[in-house]
């Protein structure tokens, strides 16, 4: 129900993106002095992140249609992997979007189930 609610005070939590049939959101938004905050998170693997190119389009969005849009970044790799992760996305992300980088243990990630 909060959620509904959120989305009829503030439509802009649904990103229209040009042929996908269904809005595109944030992992996590935040509405600071009325506006839209969104954040994203990413796993950065010990092979790197996966598809920068997407990610960068996806953030893209959010920071075009909110007040700030954040992308976290957790790396449960070497410092390396992750700095190697931010150079890339810094290249291809506008100004728009902060970045925060963020390491811990790695996280076991496991594909989808068969449906």
């Amino acid at each position: 129900m909060a959620w509904l609610g959120l989305q009829r005070e503030h439509p802009e939590v649904n990103v229209r993106v040009p042929d996908h049939r269904n809005p595109k959101r944030a992992d996590l938004y935040i509405v600071a002095r009325g506006k839209i905050v969104s954040i994203e998170f990413k796993y950065v693997g010990a092979q790197g992140l996966r598809d920068a190119a997407a990610c960068a389009a996806q953030v893209g969005r959010h920071a075009a249609n909110h007040a700030l849009a954040f992308l976290v970044l957790y790396c449960g790799a070497s410092l390396d992997v992750q700095d190697d992760a931010l150079a890339r996305l810094n290249r291809l992300i506008s100004n728009d979007v902060r970045i925060v980088g963020m390491r811990g243990p790695t996280i076991s990630v496991v594909g989808a189930a068969a449906a």
